[in-house]
């Protein structure tokens, strides 16, 4: 799984832009995820961005610092990697 999720500050909101190759996971419902409440995010299966102001980011993770905010990002994508992803079947079991 090969993923690139990078953020910068512009004006007064934190940009995220998400890339990956698709297979596995969901750059769109990533954003979606940890953003849409406090911003603008969205996207497709291999690319999204979110566009969030500074200060509900702030408000949400905490007073953090620009590197903290860089760790934090880190932190979320690394999380959001390592879950199952939902259950699509219709009795709950996975399929093997």
């Amino acid at each position: 799984m090969k993923w690139t999720v990078i953020g910068g500050i512009v004006n007064d909101a934190l940009v995220i832009s998400v890339r990956n190759l698709g297979y596995t996971k969901n750059a769109g419902e990533f954003v979606r995820r940890f953003f849409a409440d406090i911003g603008s995010a969205g996207g497709h299966r291999a690319m999204a961005k979110a566009v969030v102001p500074i200060r509900a980011f702030r408000e949400k993770y905490g007073d953090l610092t620009a590197d903290e905010m860089s760790a934090k990002l880190q932190a979320l994508a690394t999380s959001s990697w390592r879950t199952r992803p939902p259950d699509t079947t219709r009795n709950g079991s996975r399929p093997e």
